[in-house]
């Protein structure tokens, strides 16, 4: 009661790699990224086998950085890898499902406008920036 859950876009997550013939998922070289429950829940219905990665990472851009750095694979939001994509420096495999997941704001029903209003306001412009761009 009192708040609002406004839907704010779908996240694509896609299997990158640092070599474009990257080991079958997921690998010696696959680095786990949690990007939360749904992402855990969907990974576990596709890899049923998989048993863990050697590196683990709670915060994408580490992992992202790990892998550009030292090489490897894993799962990253299509939108922070498109660059490295397009420069060749990540290789992206068709064959791996993609999971997509679900982005939310959370705020009070009737926001404060000097506050949270502002900083709500400011979050959707970013999100539409998302939308707009190059999310999908």
């Amino acid at each position: 009661p009192g708040l609002v859950v406004e839907a704010l876009f779908e996240e694509r997550l896609v299997y990158v790699s640092s070599t474009p013939e990257s080991s079958p998922l997921p690998g010696s070289d696959y680095v786990y990224v949690d990007w939360g429950p749904e992402f855990a829940k969907q990974h576990n219905a596709a890899f049923p086998e998989y048993d863990g990665a050697a590196l683990a990472a709670n915060i994408g851009w580490i992992g992202l950085q790990h892998i550009v750095v030292n090489g490897g694979a894993g799962f990253f939001p299509l939108r922070l890898v498109s660059d490295e994509l397009m420069r060749g420096r990540l290789y992206r495999r068709s064959d791996v499902p993609e999971f997509v997941l679900p982005v939310y704001l959370v705020h009070p029903e009737d926001p404060d406008r000097e506050t949270v209003g502002c900083a709500i306001e400011v979050i959707r412009a970013a999100a539409s920036g998302i939308v707009g761009g190059d999310a999908g």
